[in-house]
């Protein structure tokens, strides 16, 4: 561990999952080539958003305090954001047909979690059925949409 690590990625990084299907379902979310779109960016910045997942859901297994959990989602949040903006630079940048499909795929998960975050701070949701909608989506969304911008891109020679 370096000592510029935040106090709660030192935390983080004692835990070991032990079992890799926990009580509450949620499986590894482990980057394989099945996600892969084939641009590099943009599969970068997937494998980063799985291995925030991750943490994310070391988080809620450990349950860590609310100030803990607080932190890595809005992490997590805050990188999807950084993401979509990728994303959605290429879609303009290569003249995507289907970008504003995309784009508004982008918003409505943006304002769903925003309803999240909102609750989560109130205490009215708890970080495992975020991390669940988090997960569904993401997969959902790489495996559909993404897969299809990725070879939109491969076409233009965008790899």
């Amino acid at each position: 561990m370096t000592n510029d690590m935040k106090p709660e990625d030192k935390r983080l990084a004692g835990i070991t999952l032990k079992n890799p299907e926990n009580k509450m379902g949620f499986k590894p979310f482990m980057w394989n080539n099945r996600y892969s779109v084939y641009v590099d960016e943009i599969d970068e910045q997937h494998q980063h958003l799985m291995k925030l997942i991750r943490k994310m859901r070391a988080v809620v297994e450990t349950q860590l305090d609310h100030r803990i959990q607080s932190n890595v989602l809005d992490e997590l949040l805050d990188y999807t954001h950084y993401h979509f903006n990728t994303e959605e630079m290429l879609m303009t940048e290569y003249q995507y047909p289907f970008s504003e499909i995309h784009k508004r795929q982008h918003d409505e998960f943006t304002f769903r979690i925003q309803e999240f975050r909102a609750d989560f701070y109130q205490g009215k949701v708890q970080t495992f059925k975020i991390l669940s909608f988090l997960v569904n989506w993401l997969f959902d969304h790489i495996l559909v949409s993404d897969k299809e911008l990725g070879r939109y891109l491969n076409s233009k020679g965008i790899f």
